[in-house]
């Protein structure tokens, strides 16, 4: 009989730390998901900034670019154009940022844009 209460008494003593211990893991836990979608976001966000950054840049160039063609210009500076689009579809690539709105109404244009720069491009080599 003096087993029997000392093994219930070592079970409630474990069960008691048990949940000692179980309720700040437990915290622990959550606070750590919370950080990582924390920092999941930051790096969305970023992301988001580099790219529109770059597109600013490069709707800039291509505005250049279009001003000068108007006037009958020779080439414009296709190289940092060229740059700049590479460098936005890298960003694309390192991270899925689909279904981010400022993103996705822009990438028609991107497309639009990096057929063009690789037009010119060629058209430059070709022409020397």
């Amino acid at each position: 009989d003096g087993i029997k209460n000392g093994v219930g008494s070592l079970q409630n003593s474990l069960k008691r730390l048990r949940h000692t211990i179980k309720e700040p893991h437990d915290a622990v836990q959550s606070r750590i998901v919370q950080l990582r979608n924390m920092w999941n976001a930051t790096e969305i966000l970023r992301r988001v900034s580099r790219f529109m950054t770059l597109l600013t840049k490069l709707k800039e160039q291509d505005a250049q670019a279009q001003l000068q063609a108007g006037k009958g210009a020779g080439p414009t500076d296709l190289p940092k154009a060229a740059k700049n689009w590479r460098e936005i579809e890298a960003v694309l690539e390192e991270v899925d940022l689909s279904g981010i709105e400022v993103v996705d109404n822009e990438r028609e244009y991107l497309a639009v844009l990096g057929r063009s720069v690789k037009l010119k491009a060629q058209e430059l080599l070709k022409n020397g």
